[in-house]
């Protein structure tokens, strides 16, 4: 089986879960013990980005806690998929560590905001500052290792061959296996199975950008704004001005009904730009589709998780309102 992921940080959850026969509970265990006692230090440098330096966002101890965190497992003496583990169980709780919430097509402070619990860990025992960060992994992880622990009956049944592969399925023809042979040969795919992203101008990498930071997955202002120019074009921040990171191949054009439908969209729709998003992202996913077609094999099916989600039915007046 092989998978194709274009963010880097679904691309670790994805690696993690794919490959969780490889983990062993008894030794995760241990090493979730060991870590659990990291010394809490100030002296790592925080991400570039706003969010970390907003007293609003993150108590500076929490902070410290989280990226103190961070170093214990970077040199811990661990596997390369226990480490993606244990930084995936980080991730988990940032966002119920910090004074932020997801929220649509934003990422927003709390402010009074109900929110709901999105790590498995019980924060309202965690403790406070930079304790709750140690109370907040350790059950995270409890709970990781745990349902590691559940699917141990599926161990003993034949392993498929994975390789999860960080690419754009806008380009299938161009991805390589580790040993350096086609991902997808042409002919030589018999399924498909995917859930793109939906016409629902959520930009991920915004909503994304705590954890996105924190594991220096994106680095400085330029990384991240390259990981959002090439994303999927399905909100307003993913289409670059002209010379900007969109440089592939225009041999393949989405068809002339989707122009027709963006044009009526965007004359009526109450929000400008509406069009042109709907355009771009039919012609996105019409080469995602030409890539799998070239790829199939005859008689190989395509399946897509389609969403019922639909934008505003409010329409423009003459007046503009």
């Amino acid at each position: 089986m092989v998978s194709v992921e274009y963010s880097p940080l679904a691309h670790l959850v994805g690696n993690v879960k794919l490959r969780w026969s490889e983990l062993s509970p008894g030794r995760l265990r241990r090493r979730a013990s060991d870590l659990a006692r990291y010394t809490t230090s100030k002296s790592a440098r925080p991400p570039a980005l706003a969010a970390f330096a907003n007293p609003e966002i993150f108590d500076v101890r929490v902070l410290h806690g989280l990226l103190s965190a961070r170093e214990a497992i970077r040199a811990a003496r661990l596997s390369s998929l226990e480490r993606a583990f244990f930084l995936l169980g980080l991730a988990a709780v940032v966002e119920d560590l910090s004074g932020a919430m997801k929220d649509g097509r934003a990422l927003r402070i709390l402010r009074g905001r109900a929110r709901r619990r999105t790590s498995l860990a019980r924060l309202d025992h965690a403790g406070r500052g930079g304790e709750a960060v140690r109370r907040a992994l350790e059950q995270q992880w409890a709970e990781m290792i745990s349902d590691l622990e559940a699917l141990a009956v599926h161990r003993a049944g034949p392993r498929v061959a994975t390789s999860h592969i960080r690419g754009d399925a806008r380009e299938l023809a161009a991805l390589q296996l580790p040993g350096g042979s086609d991902a997808f040969p042409p002919g030589g795919v018999g399924l498909f199975a995917y859930s793109p992203p939906y016409l629902n101008c959520i930009d991920y990498s915004e909503i994304y950008k705590l954890e996105l930071w924190l594991l220096e997955l994106v680095r400085d202002q330029t990384e991240f704004r390259d990981l959002r120019l090439g994303t999927l074009r399905s909100h307003p921040r993913s289409t670059p001005r002209a010379g900007g990171i969109w440089r592939r191949s225009p041999r393949r054009r989405s068809p002339r009904t989707s122009s027709a439908s963006a044009s009526f969209i965007e004359r009526h729709h109450v929000r400008a730009g509406i069009g042109r998003i709907v355009r771009d992202y039919f012609d996105d996913m019409f080469r995602a589709l030409s890539e799998q077609c070239a790829a199939l094999e005859p008689g190989g099916f395509a399946v897509c998780v389609v969403g019922n989600s639909t934008f505003s039915r409010r329409e423009t007046t003459r007046a503009g309102a």
